[in-house]
């Protein structure tokens, strides 16, 4: 049979023909190239307006007889290029669309039955599938901090906790949009340093998971090392970040030691500070926030000679392991819930 010939009835009698609606044996014309690879997977049917001609029929007929194709799976359409024969894989797609519609209206018409109105259905299959979404998520937490500097720091920690998903967000953000965080997270972790500025917010119940930050370890060693009798400078980029700064100074030297500190973001006034200094201290970050020509001016002075101590900061290993424990506890939690009637 030629593709696009006008419809044949070589097997059948006029008086057969008669009882058969025009679109049925349209519709049976097309199965049939398909089903015998005529018209083979992935070719292009002919356009509505062709095929009319072609069959000598209305448009309208052969519209009706692709919308029927479609639906039983044979060809699909793609809008502004034209319709296609469907591969077999999608054929098995559509069947399986098919069976999702049939199972749907099964469930609508029992529920029905037993009373529910449209709008009760619509709830309670919306609240069932906000049960099935939190068994299968992971946990959300909202990272909020001031400064990129302490957002790097937290993020690179929740990070490797492989059933949290993780939302940064300056702190000045979460004041202007409080709202963005009243539906879906499961926790708020912050510096513990923001939370007395958290309280008075008063917002919405969300389980906190404070962190403090502390110096790492061997910065501090190489640090206590390197500090003996020099003219000292340390450099952050927010404010927020230098009080962490000054904290762990003061942790690891009370008042014995002695420096001018400055905040990056000033080149020219960057290049002043570190002019009479034989030792500048700096987040190891920094080079993440600051531009070319400032990062430019602090490699100059090293090639020069100056020292630069760029210093490690994590978080706290107490805090990350109630943070671990929290988000794990949480994580079973979601997994259960639809189990225990939830």
């Amino acid at each position: 049979m030629e593709i696009g010939s006008k419809i044949s009835f070589m097997n059948s009698s006029q008086a057969d023909m008669g009882k058969v609606p025009l679109y049925q044996r349209l519709a049976g014309l097309f199965r049939e190239q398909i089903r015998n690879g005529e018209l083979a997977q992935g070719a292009k049917m002919p356009s509505i307006r062709n095929a009319a001609a072609k069959h000598d029929v209305s448009i309208g007929t052969v519209r009706h007889v692709y919308s029927l194709l479609e639906q039983e799976g044979l060809i699909t359409v793609n809008r502004g290029r034209g319709t296609f024969v469907c591969s077999s894989k999608q054929r098995d797609q559509q069947s399986r669309k098919q069976i999702a519609l049939e199972s749907i209206d099964a469930m609508l018409n029992t529920m029905s039955l037993n009373g529910f109105s449209t709008q009760q259905i619509q709830i309670l299959f919306e609240l069932r599938l906000r049960q099935r979404e939190s068994m299968t998520r992971p946990v959300r937490i909202v990272l909020v901090a001031k400064s990129p500097e302490e957002r790097s720091i937290l993020g690179r920690s929740l990070d490797t906790i492989q059933q949290a998903e993780v939302y940064r967000m300056s702190f000045d953000d979460l004041i202007s949009s409080p709202e963005r965080i009243t539906y879906g997270p499961d926790f708020l972790c912050y510096p513990i340093s923001l939370e007395n500025e958290l309280d008075e917010l008063k917002l919405p119940d969300l389980q906190p998971l404070p962190v403090a930050i502390v110096l790492e370890q061997h910065s501090a060693v190489r640090l206590a090392e390197s500090l003996k009798d020099q003219k000292l400078g340390i450099l952050s980029v927010s404010r927020s970040f230098m009080s962490i700064m000054h904290a762990q100074m003061k942790k690891l030297f009370a008042n014995t030691i002695s420096y001018e500190s400055s905040l990056l973001g000033d080149t020219e006034r960057t290049k002043e500070f570190i002019a009479d200094k034989d030792i500048l201290i700096l987040p190891a970050s920094v080079q993440d926030f600051v531009d070319s020509e400032e990062m430019a001016l602090l490699r100059r002075a090293s090639v020069k000679g100056q020292k630069q101590i760029y210093l490690e900061f994590s978080c706290d290993a107490g805090s990350m392991m109630y943070v671990n424990r929290t988000v794990q506890e949480r994580y079973r939690e979601l997994r259960t819930h639809i189990s225990n009637g939830g």
